[in-house]
């Protein structure tokens, strides 16, 4: 938030007297309006029917985010052109749009058109980055490395001093708090980016997908931190979408009975050690991400988990099971059991050690 009035401030200090007023009473109102307006354009998309029609716009080279934000209002593209040019002012996306021509639709959110105005240029003058679901901060870090994007540890140091507070950030103490929020997909960076180019650009997709699973948190009595802790398990215990509502069942059932989460993927994190190289004594790491020492959750998420895993998250399926293990390498398919005998007899008939 202080982030925020930060750069309120600097937006209006080109502003005096009677014209600040103004601003601020336009910024209040459009805010007002945007509910409404939202509303009303969702019933529109949903009442027209079929898929929705192309718009297309020119960007000259001169014109400002003012006059961008007038022609997405003009074609109904955006509700609100104040909000509009308020909004990229705060994420920054008002130096990145390009001139051009856009294939746009009205069914497109203002974050997916900011994006878009700027991938006519990106394509050629910019960087394609696709970040895999379940990757750590860490293992994002190095993946940018490995391009020559910069190094891991300035993208972790920036990862730590990240200051914009986002509302599903509320009463999350720990220091790498965004673990877990930088939604995997493709970005589009500039030449030369800097960590935090990476970084906004995967919250505010984070804060676009999840809008309505937050929502559905909340009607669980779930914060979302423990969404996103339970599904950042799921996405690094199975590799298959059809396993993760059964993963979620057994993390569910196992919260339900008091048992250790007992999860594997958790002393991974920890030690940051591959999975066939784990020994005795990292199960007894002293961590509060440990849980075969520690009940309950972990003190938060251990990867960056994709949609399919944070849905499946907040709907497990319906099952009595509580263990699970590894059959099959090729396909990556388990056999999910809620007795423990059964467990112990796929472990030794698949050969697994964990």
């Amino acid at each position: 938030m202080k982030q925020y009035i930060k750069i309120v401030g600097n937006i209006l200090s080109g502003f005096s007297g009677i014209a600040v007023v103004a601003v601020i009473v336009i910024l209040v109102f459009a805010a007002v309006q945007r509910g409404i307006s939202t509303g009303k354009q969702i019933v529109e998309q949903e009442t027209a029917g079929g898929a929705p029609l192309p718009v297309t716009i020119t960007i000259e080279e001169n014109d400002s985010t003012e006059r961008i934000a007038e022609i997405l209002e003009e074609n109904d593209l955006i509700s609100n052109k104040y909000i509009f040019w308020f909004q990229s002012r705060l994420n920054g996306t008002y130096k990145l749009f390009k001139a051009g021509e856009y294939d746009l639709n009205k069914s497109m959110t203002p974050n997916e058109i900011m994006e878009t105005l700027q991938k006519e240029q990106y394509a050629e003058n910019h960087l394609t980055f696709t970040v895999p679901e379940g990757l750590s901060l860490k293992q994002i870090g190095a993946l940018a490395e490995s391009k020559d994007y910069f190094t891991e540890e300035a993208f972790l140091e920036a990862c730590t001093n990240f200051g914009i507070e986002y509302s599903f950030f509320a009463g999350i103490t720990r220091p790498n708090k965004i673990e877990g929020y930088l939604f995997p997909d493709t970005y589009f960076l500039p030449e030369n980016p800097e960590p935090y180019d990476l970084i906004i650009r995967m919250i505010n997709r984070f804060e676009e997908v999840t809008a309505n699973y937050r929502r559905q948190a909340e009607e669980q009595e779930l914060t979302f931190d423990q969404v996103i802790t339970i599904a950042s398990i799921i996405e690094k215990e199975t590799k298959r979408a059809d396993e993760r509502p059964l993963v979620s069942s057994i993390i569910k059932n196992r919260l339900n009975d008091s048992m250790k989460l007992e999860m594997i993927s958790t002393i991974m994190y920890v030690i940051d050690k591959p999975k066939d190289r784990l020994l005795n004594s990292d199960f007894e790491v002293d961590s509060p991400y440990n849980t075969f020492k520690n009940a309950g959750l972990p003190i938060g998420p251990i990867s960056n988990p994709g949609e399919v895993s944070i849905e499946a998250a907040l709907n497990p399926m319906a099952t009595n099971y509580l263990y699970f293990v590894l059959k099959d390498e090729t396909t990556n398919e388990h056999v999910f059991t809620a007795d423990f005998g059964e467990y112990s007899n796929a472990v030794e008939a698949y050969g697994q050690q964990f």
